[in-house]
């Protein structure tokens, strides 16, 4: 029995009020479980809405779904929840205290091993900041924005610092599309991209992508078609528009294809992207790696058509998340899709066995 995860993610954003309306449209598989990670009364005041029936017992509760009854438990009781006074679109200190102590509790349940995936709503950065850390912890995360020794820049990494399946960093992925993008770095300012960019960190990405291509796909490694951008505007131009082309990308290249693997590059992104639509299907990579977030997000959430998943590959649990933000604006007006929602749901219950 598969069991997820679900963290609401900030209740002033759009997460908690599109998870009720995702689950019911999924196509969740019988017998799958979830654990709600807050309160029923959150859940129950946009299933409202949503005219989505419930039926409770306790902290447990079940609606109709598209395949079959879902069923959830809900880690808090509904007086314990700070989340229902917060208004749409206008986060306060007890939005940022909510959706970080929903992550806190997912890590912690699978940290126990209850759970097989999580999938993430959006949050907001500052509810990452000065996460308290146990005591007996010693490697607190070196921080790549601001707010001392225990802030995180995004859910990932909050989510790599606890659930690590390595000592390797892990590989954001997402699918959506025809190939899957993954970036070789994230969440970081855009000057520190080409110092981030060694020939160690890329194999690992490469390494990463291969896997979490060969996984998606049912294919063996050796038989992945992966791509890798430039970082620089034509690929470097030979040297002559910077040389991270010349000095680091085209040596890890030749490295990663003498172990057998197939791969591309560095290609000009515009290039490749400019020119997808004449690329026939069975000709595309199975994966692509961009060199930094905006480069390879921009297009293929053009390409993905609102249907994006974020997929974190190099965690000992399986995680996804819909690949948009809390969307302040639209908050509280119930006209956000679900489609993101409903493919992280679905994507979370196909590769929780893979974990």
């Amino acid at each position: 029995m598969t069991v997820i995860a679900l963290t609401p993610g900030c209740p002033a954003g759009i997460g908690p009020e599109l998870f009720p309306l995702a689950l019911q449209k999924a196509n969740i598989a019988p017998g799958t479980k979830f654990v709600w990670c807050g309160s029923m009364a959150l859940f129950e005041k946009h299933a409202k809405h949503w005219k989505i029936k419930i039926s409770r017992r306790g902290n447990n509760f079940s609606i109709a779904g598209k395949n079959s009854t879902i069923h959830m438990t809900a880690t808090l009781h509904d007086d314990e929840d700070t989340a229902l006074s917060v208004a749409p679109g206008h986060p306060d200190q007890q939005a940022l205290l909510s959706q970080k102590n929903a992550l806190l509790k997912a890590i912690a349940l699978a940290k126990d091993n209850q759970v097989q995936a999580i999938v993430t709503g959006p949050v907001r950065k500052a509810a990452l900041l000065n996460i308290e850390l146990p005591s007996h912890e010693q490697n607190p995360p070196t921080p790549l924005i601001k707010g001392g020794p225990s802030s995180f820049p995004g859910q990932t990494e909050l989510l790599h610092h606890y659930l690590p399946l390595d000592k390797n960093p892990p590989l954001m992925c997402f699918s959506g599309y025809d190939f899957i993008l993954g970036l070789a770095t994230v969440h970081v300012p855009l000057k520190q991209v080409s110092n981030l960019l060694t020939t160690e960190h890329l194999q690992n990405c490469l390494t990463r992508l291969n896997q979490a291509a060969s996984v998606f796909f049912n294919l063996d490694p050796v038989e992945i078609r992966l791509a890798i951008l430039g970082l620089n505007p034509h690929a470097g131009e030979d040297g002559l528009i910077g040389d991270e082309e010349q000095m680091v990308l085209k040596p890890t290249i030749a490295s990663f294809k003498k172990l057998g693997f197939s791969l591309d590059g560095p290609l000009p992104a515009d290039g490749f992207f400019g020119n997808i639509s004449r690329i026939e299907k069975n000709k595309l990579p199975h994966a692509v790696l961009a060199m930094y977030h905006d480069q390879g997000l921009i297009p293929y959430k053009i390409l993905g058509q609102g249907k994006v998943t974020n997929i974190t590959f190099g965690l000992s649990t399986m995680r996804t998340s819909p690949a948009h933000g809390t969307a302040d604006d639209i908050a509280g007006l119930y006209i956000a899709s679900p489609d993101s929602l409903i493919a992280a749901l679905e994507l979370a219950e196909k590769l929780a066995p893979t974990r």
